[in-house]
């Protein structure tokens, strides 16, 4: 082999290692690149998360408040369902004793009228 040959072979030799050092390099760069690309992204899905981490406690609490006034309505509409029974039941005993009164009074009544007219009408 001549001089010249050696000579071009470290030459080539060189500019290969620089062109791979040059491309790694390249490579190093857009690696970098690719992971702030992907942190700024993971940075907002964390934002994202939060906010919907803060709409689930809202939720949350909402709910936890929906269930109380549910359970307040609950007890109030089961006293007052106890108290419409009572009344309705005392309505219905009044309305029995009410009718039975008025019967009693018309059959007296009647009685009386019928006294009256046989009085009169053989005691004359």
């Amino acid at each position: 082999m001549c001089i010249r040959d050696r000579y071009q072979r470290r030459v080539r030799g060189r500019n290969f290692c620089n062109e791979i050092m040059s491309n790694n390099r390249d490579l190093v760069k857009q690696q970098k690149k690719y992971l702030e690309d992907q942190d700024e992204e993971l940075d907002e899905i964390d934002k994202t998360l939060e906010k919907i981490k803060g709409i689930g406690k809202d939720i949350g609490q909402e709910a936890d408040t929906s269930i109380k006034l549910l359970d307040q309505i609950g007890e109030k509409t089961d006293v007052m369902d106890t108290r419409l029974r009572i009344a309705s039941h005392q309505t219905n005993q009044v309305r029995v004793e009410s009718s039975t009164k008025g019967l009693w009074i018309v059959i007296c009544i009647l009685i009386l009228v019928l006294v009256i007219v046989l009085v009169l009408a053989y005691g004359l």
